[in-house]
C-alpha cells in the first residue's frame, strides 16, 4: 500500500538564514501565516523568494520540516551539502591555478 505523503526535505540552516530581512514597518498589520498573530512595526521579518513574508521564528520551525513557502508551497531552492562541498573544492582548485 502506498503512502499519500510526499516525503518532504527539510531547508538547510543556512538557507534559512540567508532569507532576505523584511522591515516589520513595510507589512505592519498583516498577519504572520504561521502564528496568525500580527507583524509590528519594531520586528525583522523574513521573506521567501516568493515574497511571503514571516516572523522569523516561525518561518525556521516551518522550513526545519518542508523547504516550501506554507502560503504557495513555492520549493526554497537548497544546494545539498554534497554539492556544496564540491563546487567549494572545485572553487580551490580554480584559485590555486591562478596562484601557480
Amino acid at each position: 500500500m502506498h503512502s499519500s505523503k510526499r516525503a518532504r526535505a527539510a531547508a538547510t540552516t543556512d538557507a534559512i538564514d540567508g532569507l532576505v530581512q523584511v522591515p516589520g514597518a513595510s507589512r505592519s498589520g498583516e498577519d504572520c501565516p504561521v502564528c496568525l498573530h500580527t507583524f509590528s512595526a519594531g520586528e525583522t521579518l523574513r521573506a521567501m523568494p516568493c515574497a511571503h513574508a514571516f516572523h522569523y521564528d516561525c518561518i525556521s520551525q516551518w522550513l526545519c520540516r518542508n523547504a516550501i513557502c506554507p502560503i504557495c508551497r513555492h520549493q526554497l531552492l537548497v544546494i545539498p551539502d554534497d554539492d556544496k562541498e564540491a563546487k567549494g573544492e572545485h572553487q580551490n582548485q580554480n584559485q590555486r591555478r591562478r596562484m601557480t
